[in-house]
């Protein structure tokens, strides 16, 4: 193609830039799309690598501008997170105005209706799969993702009738070995435009780098540590829930050495109960995981061995810093006195003495504690390597301060982050890349796969792994939380009351106040007492009752833990279904109760006052999880069970849907008639964290786990009333 055109349809582009964003492409992107335009008469793969700052958006938007005076139809926007999907949205609707449509949610309707479509992948990968479509161009942000990533492999292989253009601020030699044979075969390998900052300021001397890169390193744990968080995490470790809750984060943050030395002290203070899997990780010889990727880091970087140096290492704690520089000497090399540890253990005298070493270049490696901080003037780093993110954004902008100066403003400096994956530590990076982001540090390479690695994932990984190791297909509450299966939740419930006195006195308070006189000598009174409790509104209204239930809710519920999961099923990774045998068994108690109180007033038609199970905290001990994967072997197995039981034995329809608690109702209406008594009880039950009411999740899902429910009650019910028989 001759300059003439690609002149002709760059200043197009300009002035549509300039029309819808108010201001002119600079010297440097003009240079780069011409070049594009050249490249892409040639080639079908191509990838741009350049450093956050310098407009890669807009130069995204002229490919698909140039697609489309190529009478592009279909053209792909991949983004590699939701978050981002909608930030690249607001920003081409504005150019391309209704042309565009965003799509992360599943939904495929963008893709049948519009040109241009800005989604993830694995959406993607769902609608061309279902719709057959077939893309005429695709803008791939952030790159690197692609090189090793399933989605993408899976539409860039078989998807693509035109050219594919990658845009990434970093994309390593390593990187590029990591790209599907399949994408190889069809795409072949990509061409690629680099311009690093040297490159870009002789293009337009007017361009300002960014002060720093950011990168992110995971810290996999290995099996046992992994085991002993879990046990943490879903709270299986016996004490004190915010010590327990405490040690997890500290494994998490920090690695084994700290872990163990805080898990000593708790033991001896009575605070947690020993654990023979934590005694097994405590008294083994091993790195922590926080170790492993630090040592993976410096490598990676060449502090040492002609790479980047000085390197700053921050750790919140004295024990992994120690740990830090045992590690940096045994396993890379370095010699001890290149390798130092900044902690309060120092005099003053000893600081200065270090930090005069490290302006020298003696040394390569300061590992710091807090100390390091504030009040010591450390040298500047070419490279920063936090550990662990502060909570305090204070803390986390002194240390920034040690890589980011205002002295050496035209040198690009590397900041490394490196945190556990699906643990809680992940949640950390959200505020640490939004002010690293202020800060002018390009946080592009580090958007990788956010949601994939929280503790959420971490949960959801949870139940799939019970569910393969006992061989069942959904996975008990207690079970995840307890280790223990409760068949009777009422029962359970008893005996936690039982070892609480002022649940037992609001119990009581509260079952007065409705004119009942409970007997409460017994677990097996007690859980009569609770099931009236659970499943009466009005017996719920006084504060005695209130308090109780609040209490007995509390002594449940496993805190972090339980809200992880919650987050899991309204983020659809898990789904859940109540237990057909203990709720059965509830609502067997229930009608006999009703048919007992006709037979005694010698009715023949009985109705009761609409019983409620509503109480979120108390139905997770009826609820059973499976990976949302999972959901078409469950709804075989109600299937199945419908069948067996030949006949409905509920009406069951849904009774409202509240968006704002993300609450479903559901109304089990039986209707039976036993011994010339007819029951008529209507049973209303919430299914809490369903993000939107859909059809067929009741239909397959919610209507046949009620109905088979109401089976097994009536069926409990026929075995109740034999006995007595007998």
């Amino acid at each position: 193609m001759s300059g003439l055109v690609e002149n002709s349809v760059v200043d197009e582009f300009d002035k549509e830039v300039s029309k819808n964003l108010g201001f002119r492409l600079k010297a440097y992107q003009r240079a780069v799309a011409e070049e594009l335009v050249r490249v892409l008469d040639r080639e079908r793969f191509v990838v741009v690598s350049m450093p956050t700052g310098s407009g890669k958006t807009v130069l995204e938007m002229f490919v698909a501008f140039y697609a489309r005076r190529l009478s592009a139809r279909k053209i792909l926007v991949l983004e590699p997170t939701r978050f981002l999907c909608d930030q690249m949205y607001r920003v081409w609707v504005r150019v391309f105005g209704d042309s565009v449509a965003r799509e992360y949610e599943g939904v495929c309707n963008g893709f049948l209706e519009k040109p241009i479509v800005v989604s993830t992948p694995q959406t993607a990968c769902k609608c061309v799969e279902e719709h057959n479509i077939v893309f005429d161009a695709v803008v791939v942000d952030e790159v690197h993702h692609a090189f090793g990533g399933k989605y993408y492999a899976e539409l860039l292989s078989s998807s693509v009738d035109g050219f594919v253009v990658g845009f990434t601020a970093l994309l390593p030699s390593a990187r590029l070995d990591r790209l599907s044979e399949n994408v190889l075969r069809v795409l072949g390998r990509p061409y690629i435009l680099a311009y690093d900052f040297k490159a870009l300021g002789e293009l337009d001397p007017t361009y300002t780098p960014p002060k720093a890169i950011a990168d992110l390193f995971d810290a996999e744990m290995d099996g046992v540590e992994s085991h002993v968080y879990d046990l943490l995490f879903r709270g299986v470790v016996e004490g004190l829930p915010q010590t327990v809750k405490f040690l997890e984060i500290t494994l998490a943050r920090y690695g084994v050495k700290a872990f163990c030395e805080s898990c000593q002290r708790a033991v001896a203070g009575g605070k947690i109960e020993a654990h023979p899997a934590v005694g097994m990780l405590c008294n083994g010889e091993r790195l922590s995981h926080k170790t492993r990727v630090l040592a993976e880091v410096l490598s990676s970087y060449g502090v040492g061995f002609g790479g980047v140096s000085p390197a700053i290492v921050f750790t919140s704690r004295k024990a992994t810093a120690y740990e830090f520089r045992d590690a940096i000497v045994e396993k890379l090399g370095l010699p001890p006195s290149r390798v130092e540890v900044l902690t309060s253990d120092m005099d003053r005298k000893e600081r200065l003495k270090l930090i005069d070493r490290v302006k020298r270049g003696e040394v390569d490696v300061v590992i710091s504690t807090i100390v390091g901080e504030e009040g010591v003037d450390l040298p500047e780093a070419n490279l920063l390597v936090m550990s662990d993110v502060p909570r305090s954004p204070l803390r986390f902008y002194q240390r920034l301060g040690r890589l980011i100066r205002l002295s050496s403003p035209h040198k690009i400096k590397y900041l490394v982050v490196t945190l556990t994956p699906k643990t809680r530590e992940y949640y950390d990076l959200e505020e640490a890349l939004l002010n690293l982001h202020r800060e002018g540090v390009d946080v592009s390479y580090i958007l990788s796969e956010f949601e994939s690695k929280t503790a959420t994932a971490r949960v959801a990984e949870i139940v799939k792994e019970m569910s393969s190791a006992y061989g069942i297909s959904t996975v008990p509450y207690p079970l995840i939380v307890l280790n223990t299966y409760i068949n009777d939740p009422p029962s359970y419930l008893a005996t936690v009351a039982a070892k609480h006195p002022e649940v037992l006195d609001n119990i009581k308070k509260a079952l007065e106040g409705l004119g009942i006189k409970p007997k409460l000598g017994t677990e097996k009174e007690i859980a009569e007492a609770i099931k009236i409790l659970t499943l009466y509104h009005m017996a719920r209204i006084t504060q005695h009752a209130k308090r109780a239930l609040h209490t007995l809710e509390k002594l449940v519920s496993k805190g972090a833990f339980t809200r992880e999961l919650d987050k899991a099923v309204l983020e659809g990774k898990l789904l859940y279904i109540y237990d057909i045998e203990s709720m059965g068994s509830l609502i067997a108690d229930l009608l006999l109760t009703l048919y007992r109180y006709c037979r005694k007033r010698g009715q023949k038609y009985c109705k009761t006052k609409e019983p409620r199970l509503d109480r979120k905290n108390l139905l997770r001990l009826y609820a059973r999880y499976f990976p949302a994967t999972e959901a078409p072997n469950v709804y075989k197995m109600l299937e199945k069970i419908r069948g067996e039981n030949k006949s409905s034995c509920a009406l069951i329809v849904p009774r409202g849907y509240n968006p704002k608690n993300n609450v479903l109702t559901a109304r089990m209406r039986i209707i039976t008639e036993i011994n010339d008594v007819k029951m008529n009880i209507a049973i209303y039950i919430n299914y809490h964290n369903i993000k939107k009411f859909e059809e067929k999740l009741f239909e397959q899902l919610i209507e046949p786990n009620l109905d088979a429910i109401a089976c097994k009650a009536l069926e409990k019910l026929e075995e109740q009333l034999e006995l007595f028989r007998e």
